[in-house]
């Protein structure tokens, strides 16, 4: 089995294109699986997130709950 494991990855701090390049990266690597873990991505932003995630490679996301999970914060999504 293959796995890609990436912690942090602040999906929220990412514009579109950015995760695309990243969905690029990781469905080169061929993972059966992939791990998300610590800061995701913020809660409104989250199921997208993951959904962009598992339909670019068509495998299992797995995310874990973080902090930043339950907060909305005060930053908008695409700044970097």
């Amino acid at each position: 089995m293959r796995a890609v494991w990436s912690i942090d990855i602040h999906l929220d701090f990412l514009s579109p294109h950015a995760r695309q390049d990243v969905l690029v990266v990781v469905a080169s690597k061929h993972p059966d699986v992939v791990f998300l873990t610590g800061d995701v991505s913020i809660a409104p932003y989250l199921i997208e997130h993951l959904s962009e995630f598992s339909s670019a490679i068509n495998k299992p996301v797995l995310a874990t709950a973080s902090s930043k999970l339950t907060g909305f914060g005060n930053r908008k999504p695409g700044l970097t």
